[in-house]
């Protein structure tokens, strides 16, 4: 078994929690709240901008040509998440000052914090399996809920399934745990079992996210 397919299988009971979410389910149902979505497009857009910088963290941490054209594309593919996420404010009537004065809230910010400490301090190895959640995740989730339930053409949130089901997206999963498998056949045993760490704790990290989103969770004091 591959490395990347053992990472695969330690996240599959994260993955069954994700897909058990109201907010999830109410977005595929096509009735989740607008202001809890109007949140989560806030919150997320800056982790999107703080995502970027992660990335280029990593690209200073190796001149292997095949990480390096991975690294850039996860650069483009980001860059368009933005612009999606962009679009979907628009939509949904969210004005641009807006995201740049919503801050997020503990745990959106503590996930940044991981990733960034991991992007610092680790290898790169280490570096992408803290965002393999993240980049393998939402396609996973995304699929797993439209496999359970029928989306309707006039749901607001159907965009939102579309662009992360679409094949550069899901490619780009694919992509990161080719690298991670390459990078892992040249790591130790100790090395491995702290890529597995960290890769969980990002795992936990886009659970709760879920229900920091539901509830629109602010600073408290």
């Amino acid at each position: 078994m591959s490395f990347s397919k053992r990472l695969l299988e330690l996240a599959e009971p994260y993955i069954q929690k994700e897909v058990e979410k109201p907010f999830l389910l109410e977005m595929v149902n096509g009735n989740l709240p607008l202001d809890k979505y109007q949140y989560y497009l806030k919150v997320d857009y800056p982790y999107l901008i703080d995502f970027i910088q992660i990335l280029g963290i990593g690209i200073s941490k190796t001149d292997s040509p095949e990480a390096l054209k991975l690294l850039v594309s996860f650069l483009d593919m980001t860059i368009r998440e933005i612009g999606q996420h962009e679009s979907f404010v628009k939509k949904f009537g969210i004005s641009p000052e807006e995201l740049f004065i919503q801050k997020m809230g503990p745990v959106k910010y503590s996930y940044t914090r991981h990733e960034l400490a991991i992007g610092q301090r680790g290898l790169l190895g280490e570096l992408l399996a803290a965002l393999l959640p993240c980049m393998w995740g939402y396609a996973e989730i995304a699929h797993r809920l439209l496999k359970q339930n029928k989306i309707q053409q006039d749901n607001p949130y159907k965009d939102w399934f579309d662009f992360y089901l679409s094949e550069d997206y899901i490619k780009q999963g694919t992509e990161c745990m080719e690298i991670i498998d390459n990078l892992a056949m040249e790591y130790s045993t100790v090395q491995k079992k702290k890529m597995e760490e960290i890769f969980l704790i990002s795992c936990y990290f886009e659970v709760v996210c879920w229900d920091a989103y539901y509830i629109k969770e602010e600073w408290q004091i």
